[in-house]
């Protein structure tokens, strides 16, 4: 991978871009904010987080445009940003809940917003099919942080398992394990909620 040169026109844009060109940073933002927003969201699972994610992606973006390698694949180089970022983001909101759970809680340290039973439609073929979905939506954030990322980068990005190493600095090797046990993982909790068909 890092020895593939850029497409020519893309590496105009690039260097263009890191002149200071406004245009040619638009270009970039262009060519990329639906994958950013949509890498964010299935991060993140909250649509105003994922914008403002976004948002900070390409800001960061605008400041780490010049430490950008021009001999490397940018694909892997943003994605590698965008999940930082996504990822700092969560952290942020987990801390934020937990500080609001243990200022409002009743002192067992659980969440009181959780504890609110869903009301489900149970009449609709429709409403039981959106709840599957929410759930498994659920399951899938619940993933711990280093799954979550490669299952966004693999299964909403399409990355190659090599680009998912480029993009996130990490052995092929690794990537492959973490991806093996979050599909493992998620099989199991799928069929923990009767998801999974059997």
């Amino acid at each position: 991978m890092s020895g593939e040169r850029l497409p020519e026109p893309e590496r105009s844009i690039l260097v263009k871009a890191i002149n200071g060109d406004a245009a040619s940073f638009e270009s970039l933002v262009k060519r990329y904010e639906n994958a950013a927003f949509a890498l964010a969201f299935r991060m993140c699972h909250d649509r105003h987080l994922a914008a403002d994610v976004t948002q900070e992606i390409f800001l960061q973006l605008y400041r780490k445009l010049g430490r950008y390698d021009l001999d490397r694949p940018f694909t892997p180089w943003f994605f590698r940003l965008a999940t930082n970022m996504a990822i700092n983001a969560l952290k942020l909101r987990q801390n934020r809940r937990s500080k609001v759970a243990s200022e409002i809680g009743d002192g067992d340290g659980r969440d009181p917003l959780s504890q609110i039973p869903s009301s489900v439609p149970a009449a609709a073929d429709q409403a039981m099919d959106d709840e599957r979905r929410e759930r498994l939506r659920k399951l899938i954030a619940a993933l711990p942080e280093k799954y979550s990322a490669i299952v966004a980068l693999r299964y909403l990005q399409e990355l190659s398992v090599e680009e998912i190493g480029d993009a996130l600095s990490m052995p092929v090797g690794t990537v492959k394990v973490r991806l093996y046990r979050a599909r493992d993982l998620l099989r199991r909790r799928l069929e923990q909620e009767g998801l999974l068909a059997e």
